[in-house]
């Protein structure tokens, strides 16, 4: 039933799906602040790159630095990683990010 899957990717924080061509549905907004969310964020991240949205503030337990494989997200509009506890240096690549309209990084452990 769609009506499930859909209520469980909302669930899950999958807020939009886009058809990207022959059937295929990609994710358009990834929304997990307040999740509890533990650990480093994945390289595999990269094969999100259709995402406008990634929100995953207010999730203290976030560490690591920002991984590089965001810099392919080109279509993201809304990067929100404020309230974690990242570490490290400001990427460059951060700021030539082609679609990128909002940039939350406040209160973590980040340089530059």
């Amino acid at each position: 039933d769609d009506s499930i899957a859909d209520s469980i990717l909302y669930t899950m924080g999958v807020h939009g799906c886009k058809d990207v061509g022959d059937g295929e549905l990609a994710p358009f907004s990834l929304f997990v602040p307040h999740n509890n969310l533990v650990g480093t964020l994945p390289g595999e991240l990269q094969h999100l790159d259709r995402l406008e949205i990634f929100a995953l503030e207010h999730n203290p337990d976030l560490t690591g630095t920002i991984p590089r494989g965001l810099s392919g997200m080109e279509s993201l509009r809304r990067l929100a990683l404020q309230w974690c506890s990242f570490t490290g240096v400001v990427p460059t690549w951060i700021g030539k990010m082609p679609s990128l309209s909002f940039l939350g990084l406040g209160n973590n452990l980040l340089e530059g």
